[in-house]
Formats: C-alpha cells, structure tokens, sequence
C-alpha cells in the first residue's frame, strides 16, 4: 500500500517522526516498509500490509493507528460537520443473502454539483499517492476510502429505477463498467440492482448505466460490507481488482460503513452547499458482536518469554484502544470492532510483544528433557534409504505435489496443470530426468541419478464409515537416466543393481518377504506387489509405507549421509549454452594438460566446462578429443560467438604444439 507521510502528518501535526524514522517505527513494530521515495515535498512508503491485518491496516488510519500506538502519542480527528437530514423520497434496500451482503447503506442527496474538485487538501492527498483527481463526489468516495479503508460509491439517482437490490446476477445478464469492459454475469457474482436491472458489480466496479458525470444533479450514496470470499472469486472471475476489492477481499468491519458514509455526506455538503441530504437507510441483519479475549499476564508472559506485570500490558494493549478490565488475575479485553484479526488469547501475546518489542526477548535454550526421546520408525527408515541412495550417488529431488490430472481434484489449483494432487512419482522423476540428461554436458556428469520420496495420492477408496476416502501412501522412486552411445550397462539393469542392493541393505526382515517376479520388473511383499520398474524409462517406484512396515524399531540414529566434497556453487545462467567438440593430433610425447591449459585460456571466461572425452595412439601419434560448453550469464550465445572462439583455439593449438585439426 502507498502512504503518503503529509497525509499522515495531518494526524500528528510536527509530532510526526521524520520519514526515516516513521519507516524504522512501522518495520520494527507493525509492517515491513519496503521502500520510501521522495515526492515533491512529500514523501511516499511502500508499506507491504499483510493479509491477517490488511482488514483495519489498508488505509491511512490503519497506519496511524499502528505509529500512534508505537510512539504512545495520540492522534487527532478532525470531525467534519454532519450536514442535516431532510425529508427525501424514501430508499428502499433489500439484501437477498447476508451472507452475500453483512450491511448496506444508502442515502439520498439532491440538488448537487459535480465539478473540479476545489479542495486543494484532498487533490493535493490523493496525487501524493499516485491518484488522479476526477471530480468532488469520485474524489470524496477515493478519499475515504483510501483514509478510512472503506469503499464507497455514488450512483445518478436520476438514472435508478426503483429499489436497490443486493442479489445474485441472472443468467443472461450483462453489465458494463466505468472503464468501458462489458461482462457477462452469472448467477455466482454479486451486484447491486434496480427493478431493471445490473447498477455495479459488487465491492468491484460500478456501471455506466447510473454513473455520476458532469448533468448529475441527485445522488444515491452507497457505504456496504461485502462478504470476503466472494469479492476474491468475483474479482479473479471477472478480471478486474481495484482498490475497493482490495479492500473487501480482507474483510473490512461493517461498523466501519456508518463512519465512512457519515464523512462521505460531510465531504459532499462541504462541496455543494446547497444539496440536500435525506435519512441513511441502514440494512444491517447480522450486527457485528463486540469480541472479549480473557487472558492473564502470567499466559503472555510465558507465551514472549519475558515477564511483563499486569499494568505494563495493559498500558500496552490501551495504546490499541483495546478496553482492559481486571478481574482478579485476569485481564478482560474488549477488541476495537475494527480489529476482526484479534479472536485468540495468543494474537493478544502477538500484540504485546510486537509493541513491547521482540528484542527484549532474551536468548535462552529450553530446559533439557528427562524423557528419552524416541526415534520415528518412518522417519529412521526414510533417511536410512537416502543415505543408500546418497553413497551411490544419487540426488534428490522434491518435485511439485501437484499434477496436471488424477483423481483427486485441488478446489482452488494454483494453475490448469497443477489441478489435482498427484497419484505417483515417476512421472515428476522422468520430467527430473529428461532436464538434467540436456543438462549433462554443462554439469559435466555421465548420467542422471536421481530419488525421490514424498506421498502420493493414487485413488479413492472406501472408508469403513462409507464417506470416501483418499489412498494416500508415502512412495519412493528412483530414476536414472543417460546419453545415447554410453558406454555401460542399461539403464534397467543399473536400476535392478539398485533395488537389489536397496533390498539387500535393509537387512533380513525385509530380505524374507521381498521377492521379485519372473519378469523381474515388479517387488512383491508377501506376493502382492509394492512396485514396479518402468522397462522403458528406467524408473522404479514403489510403496515405502509397505516396506518400513516390516522393518525393526530403531534404538538409536545412526544416519550418516556423506557430505559432497564437489559441491560448490555458481550463480545458474538462464540462458541456453553451446557445445562444441575438438578433436587434434599431436606428438606422442605431448602431455594432455598442456593442451587443456591452452584450451581453456583461448576459450576464455564464456568456457564453462573444458573436458577430455577421448584418447588414441595413431601411426606414432596421439588423437585428444576435447568438449568445451559456452554460456554466458546475461545473453544468449550465436554459433557465430562460439565458431570464432574455437578458430582462436584451433589457431593456438597448431602453433603451440603444431596440432593437427582433425
């Protein structure tokens, strides 16, 4: 969120900390601050607001509230004057679902004028953050919106037909909105209506059907509490966020909507004197309960880890405007309605600490258990299998737990390919597989040999209470994978090699009931198959739930996986390489290293890897066969690139050693 720091200074006046300052405050004690940029003669923060507080925190009072708490100063409201109601043609409102709709206020205002915005504060306010001044009534709604975090709107109640209706679009509906995008609605959006029709599309957008311009003369103001969920769906749906969705996504209070409408109505009495204001029409079904958390300050006292009294956590907590009472060695809090996010005695400790500040927790290790710690069977037998793999020198992925189909369903996936969960293994190994086989000339190894071990989600099966059930189990697999013309074993004979081995190592009570069938391609467990090898791909997978189920209880950890003594690290280059072979004659007497200086240093700092793949005697000399990758780490290679460096090392070759370019 934007935040302008002469908008919050009206709050303050010159008590306000420089902007430095206000950043540190707000990073140390309530939200991170990730940037702070000079504007003219104001200065803006980017403050990043989290969404378990986002509900009171998107918006500049949200902010002030959280500085004025931290430099326990208070801050001041300006109270505009409330104009005076008249005697107006009566609204009618109805919300068809309060689930849907927690609260909708509407009024009436006649006799208007909508025209440039002359209150140079709140131009001045709403470009600070980057907001365009449009006229006096949008202007008022942004503003409020912007100070207060909630939405508002202004319909021509010249262009309204009969009551005002929060429902459910129907099928075949239709709406255009302020910015000219027509939209098909469906009976899952929200929108409010008239007896003719789609007027806005809920918490959204409002429609050029009944859209204030520059001939409205009467107004119907809106101040409405949406429910959060269905803002969220509504605006990915329909491909449109704005600062009101924003905002109802993270589930605003409703008590917030008579604030809001209340200085909405000021801001357009102060801009057109002679309009006329009727009765707010207040649908409210469900009010909003007042939430007490009981706790005592010997609980937030163990909950931080330092030892705060009674009162010190209560001049903390009255800091956020939350009511304390003692109750013998309880505290009795009543929350502020805004603060929706405080429902637990924990989110109390959060507050206390975050404002006490987490650096006076001291460091301290927690006392040392009596109690022998027992070793999880699964988890011992897990890591037993990796270090196998890890000394035979495989690696491990973790793979994604999604998948692009199975057979069950993810409710919300996070893309069309990661729709369901996963029902094996094999299938992200032979993805693992075929990237690192292309990798192999730049990683400068054989072949891929990779695991992996994680659960999967093959099926439904039928629980004993008849509601269906998923056959999760935890699976491992292991793939290897290797260039055409390798000189070794199948990939299918190296993969039974392992399993045997695998088996083998996990000594004799697996041994007794571990068989392999005639094809020997699957494992069985007491003659019922636990897994199977891939006879084209060379992957096994199988049901490791099955096989640590016959394996002993571990007495103690003895896990001991070795630590790589090749690894290092080099930041990874996205961008494609080029492989390019060499192959020359020279004397018998020439030493393969002398040649492979020289090809490194001609190839220069674009040289990736430089390896010798071939050697061979020849009439009195020897043939070097070398492979050099190129990549460069901020653009992508040419064959024209690579062809003149290997001319340079072809050309120093033959002068150094009189090679022969074969």
């Amino acid at each position: 969120m934007i935040v302008s720091y002469q908008w919050l200074k009206s709050y303050f006046g010159n008590r306000l900390p420089p902007p430095e300052e206000v950043a540190e405050i707000l990073t140390a004690r309530a939200f991170e601050v990730e940037d702070v940029e000079e504007n003219g003669t104001d200065v803006r923060f980017d403050v990043k607001i989290l969404p378990d507080r986002a509900g009171y925190a998107l918006s500049h009072r949200g902010i002030v509230y959280e500085i004025s708490a931290a430099i326990k100063w208070p801050f001041v409201i300006s109270e505009r004057k409330a104009p005076a109601e008249q005697n107006l043609p009566s609204l009618e409102i109805i919300i068809e679902n309060s689930q849907d709709c927690h609260r909708y206020m509407g009024r009436r205002v006649l006799n208007v004028s909508v025209e440039e915005n002359r209150n140079k504060d709140i131009r001045d306010r709403l470009e600070a953050i980057g907001q365009r001044s449009i006229n006096n009534i949008v202007d008022a709604a942004n503003y409020v919106t912007l100070d207060m975090g909630q939405p508002l709107h202004a319909f021509d109640a010249d262009k309204v037909k009969g009551r005002i209706t929060v429902r459910r679009a129907k099928k075949g509906e239709a709406i255009t909105t302020l910015d000219g995008k027509k939209i098909e609605l469906s009976p899952d959006i929200l929108i409010i209506a008239d007896d003719e029709g789609p007027l806005a599309i809920a918490g959204i957008k409002g429609g050029v059907r009944a859209a204030v311009n520059d001939q409205t003369k009467n107004l119907i103001l809106e101040s409405a509490n949406f429910g959060s969920t269905l803002i969220r769906k509504t605006s990915a749906r329909v491909d449109i966020r704005t600062d009101a969705s924003k905002r109802f996504e993270n589930e605003p209070s409703p008590e917030l909507a008579k604030i809001a409408m209340d200085e909405f109505s000021a801001l357009i009495a102060e801009s057109c004197p002679d309009a006329r204001f009727g009765e707010i029409v207040d649908e409210y079904p469900t009010p909003q309960k007042p939430q007490t958390i009981t706790i005592s300050s010997e609980e937030i006292s163990q909950k931080l880890g330092i030892k705060l009294g009674s009162k010190e956590i209560a001049e903390v907590l009255e800091r956020l405007g939350i009511k304390v009472e003692f109750q013998k060695e309880k505290l009795i809090l009543g929350i502020p309605p805004e603060r929706l996010d405080l429902t637990i005695p924990e989110d109390i400790a959060e507050e206390v600490g975050r404002l006490v500040g987490y650096d006076k927790v001291s460091d301290k290790l927690p006392p040392k258990t009596k109690t022998k710690l027992e070793i999880s069977k699964q988890f011992y037998w897990e890591w037993k299998i990796r270090e196998f793999l890890v000394n035979e020198g495989f690696s491990e992925v973790m793979t994604s737990s999604f998948s692009e189909k199975g057979s069950i369903a993810i409710e919300k996936p996070l893309a069309s390919d990661k729709s369901f969960l996963r029902e094996n293994l094999s299938k992200n190994i032979e993805a693992a597989l075929k990237i690192n086989l292309v990798k192999l000339p730049l990683l400068g190894i054989p072949q891929v040999k990779v695991f992996e071990i994680g659960k999967i989600f093959p099926s439904f099966a039928e629980a004993s209470e008849g509601e269906p059930k998923a056959s999760e189990h935890t699976s491992l697999a292991i793939g290897i994978a290797q260039p055409k013309g390798f000189k070794g074993e199948k990939v299918n004979e190296q993969i039974r090699a392992v399993r045997d081995e695998l088996v083998a190592s996990l000594g004799a009570p697996v041994q007794t009931v571990c068989t392999i069938d005639d094809t020997g391609g699957i494992i069985l467990m007491n003659g019922k198959p636990i897994g199977e090898i891939n006879r084209l791909d060379g992957i096994l997978e199988l049901n490791l739930d099955v096989l640590v189920a016959v394996l002993p209880e571990s007495k103690q950890w003895n896990v001991e996986i070795p630590r790589s003594t090749m690894a290092s690290y080099t930041s990874f280059s996205p961008f494609p390489f080029i492989v390019r072979d060499i192959a020359f004659f020279v004397s018998s007497e020439t030493d393969p290293k002398d040649t492979h200086r020289v090809i490194e240093k001609e190839a220069g700092k674009l040289a990736q890897r430089v390896e010798m793949f071939d050697r061979f005697e020849k009439n009195g000399k020897t043939s070097f066969a070398f492979r050099i990758v190129f990549q460069a780490g901020d653009r992508t290679l040419t064959d024209e690139e690579a062809n003149k460096i290997m001319e340079k090392v072809s050309a120093a070759l033959v002068k150094k050693f009189k090679a022969e370019i074969r």
